[in-house]
């Protein structure tokens, strides 16, 4: 571990299926992981966060005031999810006075997404999250030639009005969000793609919506993005 700077430890609660991931960051070069692991596949995130962390914890032989970074989405998801998250990392944080990095989770999807895709392909990209069965999230991305995203907006629906029929947008659901009831998607590139926690480590350093908290104080004002979720 000597020859490797900085450990992150990455949680995602936003879904139905929580996962957690550890990070090692050398001082040249990309994080890459050295353990991930789901969670659970039922929603009891509370109950199971604890024992799955201490189970990677003794595979790694990691300790977590060991961890130079705790990462999170800032939503959208589950708003019981997103709480257990915010209360678990905020809790090693205090702990071992360890920064809290905040990330959207739709720009996580997306740049996941971007890294296998031709670029030229596509203008926009458009990630769905399920929030209820009435209700959805979209974040609107725009991509250039590049593979630079940029965030145009991100807000709920409750209709797929906002696509446009277009050879060129990418509509990114997740497993929750299903496609089949929007017409508009006929001429769109469709691709099914659910966060977890090591997309969240992959994207931080690139991330556009990312953002690091370093004091007691900012933890305790600290909060999700709810976008109006249920609980689930």
């Amino acid at each position: 571990m000597q020859n490797f700077h900085e450990i992150w430890l990455s949680v995602d609660l936003s879904s139905p299926v929580g996962s957690l991931a550890i990070h090692e960051k050398p001082k040249q070069g990309n994080p890459r992981i050295l353990n991930s692991k789901t969670i659970t596949t039922n929603g009891d995130h509370s109950e199971r966060f604890v024992p799955v962390l201490q189970e990677s914890l003794i595979e790694t032989g990691i300790s977590p005031k060991s961890f130079s970074k705790l990462v999170t989405s800032s939503g959208p998801g589950s708003f019981t999810g997103l709480r257990i998250a915010f209360a678990s990392v905020k809790a090693l944080a205090y702990d071992s006075e360890i920064p809290i990095e905040i990330l959207s989770g739709s720009e996580a999807r997306a740049l996941h997404w971007a890294k296998s895709q031709n670029y030229n392909s596509y203008k926009k990209i458009h990630v769905v999250t399920y929030i209820t069965r009435e209700r959805f999230v979209s974040a609107e991305f725009e991509i250039d030639s590049d593979g630079k995203l940029t965030l145009m907006s991100e807000s709920t629906f409750t209709d797929w009005s906002f696509l446009e029929p277009k050879p060129n947008i990418a509509v990114l659901f997740d497993s929750r969000a299903h496609p089949i009831h929007a017409p508009q998607l006929k001429q769109n590139s469709v691709f099914s793609i659910d966060l977890r926690a090591d997309l969240l480590g992959d994207a931080l350093l690139i991330a556009q919506t990312r953002k690091t908290y370093t004091t007691i104080q900012e933890w305790i004002e600290l909060s999700p993005n709810y976008f109006g979720s249920t609980r689930y």
